[in-house]
């Protein structure tokens, strides 16, 4: 069979294009691993060279060999280049400050457990029973709201509540709930992929009719300057030294507002927004007492031992210490001189617990302390967003967050190139076989490789 010229021509345009899309998309793809490599590279530097590192004990009691065994790990963190370790006398004040004056895990206790339990029941299936435990949360909440306690947990259960709402379409509910979510939090959002498309409707849809009743204005004011301040468990903002915090579009009724600060009383109270009127709070915190347990300060497993208590302590030890990691020591010994030394790592800022770690060790010799000092070097440099199987639970406080960190955009993806590639090539090759036009063969191999 003769070609005839003009099919001639489209063979060679399309062995061209070929060529062309193909190394167009080595280079791209070149460009990206460098860009990813780069800011990988860039974010283990900074975390590296900035890590502030407390360490704590994690028992009951402070027996004698756990203080030797903590002030020997700290001794030789401290010789570990770019680790930073807190001044222990500094870390144990500010954990006897937060214990007193901040912690509320014991009065919650009942309703983290409500809610995990919860969610546990719902990834089983056993959605009666998850929501009857919604209902003993919510009741729980409701009893902090009178006794004005924080309402932090609220938007969690009310998420769940509507996800069981929307297996048994029950429409009226899902907006119900959803406009409680809006009202507590107006700046929620929620991002695509990570939440089913009615979620992300009836947000839209509560926000939406809150913003037609109208909204308020909050304006705080309080000392000493720099206050952390909260809006239905949520943070949004630090009190100003020159001008009031002003927190506007605030929807209609009841909000929580918490104010903290570091060597204070915590303040909170209940207050009521009102359609085009600035509500004003001008406060002066507290100041904190010491409770002269500084040296003995310690955290307890039988007050924080679920993973979430655990994951939700980091992040707020991490705010008031201005520490990057926690590293959590408590020790077991047994009747032969010989013991075993626990430990786990905190991550403040996503928020996540480690997997614990234990190391055996003869008491006679304080020098294998520094061997764990290695292992604990090697765990605090270890990057979450990428080894997320070490973390404690999946459902730590920062999780979403840290998925959120992890993904990649797709041009990133090597795969998205790659098919790319793959289409352009079966582009050109489908012109050489069929003598099409190259404009058809590109954009059409393109396709047909994504």
């Amino acid at each position: 069979m003769s070609i005839t010229a003009v099919q001639k021509k489209s063979i060679i345009k399309g062995i061209l294009d070929m060529r062309q899309a193909v190394t167009w998309c080595l280079i791209l793809n070149m460009f990206f691993q460098l860009q990813v490599f780069g800011i990988a590279s860039a974010h283990a530097e900074k975390k590296i060279s900035s890590l502030r590192v407390a360490v704590l004990p994690y028992a009951e009691t402070l027996t004698p060999e756990l203080d030797v065994y903590i002030k020997r790990v700290r001794k030789d963190l401290k010789q570990q280049r770019e680790i930073e370790v807190l001044d222990d006398e500094y870390a144990r004040s500010i954990l006897d400050y937060y214990l007193t004056y901040v912690d509320e895990s014991t009065q919650e206790t009942n309703i983290t457990n409500f809610v995990q339990s919860a969610r546990q029941k719902y990834s089983e299936l056993k959605y009666k029973e998850a929501k009857e435990l919604i209902h003993q949360a919510k009741q729980a909440i409701q009893a902090n709201i009178d006794a004005v306690k924080s309402n932090r947990f609220q938007i969690d259960i009310l998420m769940l509540e509507a996800k069981l709402a929307y297996l048994e379409k029950n429409s009226s509910l899902i907006a119900k709930d959803y406009e409680t979510i809006a009202h507590l939090d107006p700046s929620l959002t929620l991002e695509k992929g990570l939440y089913s498309r009615w979620e992300i409707k009836a947000l839209a849809t509560a926000r939406d009719n809150i913003l037609k009743e109208g909204t308020g204005t909050l304006s705080i004011t309080a000392k000493p300057y720099g206050s952390e301040v909260y809006l239905n468990g949520l943070h949004v903002g630090t009190t100003l030294y020159d001008k009031p915090l002003l927190l506007k579009n605030i929807p209609l009724g009841q909000h929580c507002v918490e104010l903290k600060t570091i060597h204070h009383k915590s303040y909170r109270t209940y207050v009521e927004v009102q359609k085009n009127i600035v509500k004003i709070l001008d406060l002066q915190l507290e100041r904190a007492v010491s409770s002269g347990k500084t040296k003995n300060a310690l955290i307890s497993p039988q007050h924080f031992h679920t993973p979430y208590e655990l994951s939700y302590l980091m992040t707020q030890l991490g705010y008031y210490m201005k520490a990057d990691k926690i590293i959590l020591v408590r020790g077991k010994v047994d009747d032969q001189n010989k013991s075993d030394l626990f430990y786990q790592i905190g991550d403040t800022e996503l928020g996540a617990v480690y997997k614990e770690h234990s190391i055996p060790l003869d008491k006679q010799k304080s020098e294998h302390v520094a061997l764990v000092t290695k292992e604990m070097r090697d765990q605090l440099e270890k990057d979450l967003l990428k080894n997320p199987h070490d973390q404690l639970i999946t459902q730590s406080v920062g999780s979403l967050k840290l998925h959120e960190r992890r993904k990649q955009p797709l041009l990133k993806k090597p795969l998205f190139w790659i098919l790319v590639g793959a289409g352009a090539a079966t582009g050109g090759v489908g012109s050489i076989l069929l003598g099409g036009s190259v404009a058809a063969s590109t954009t059409g191999g393109i396709v047909i490789g994504l």
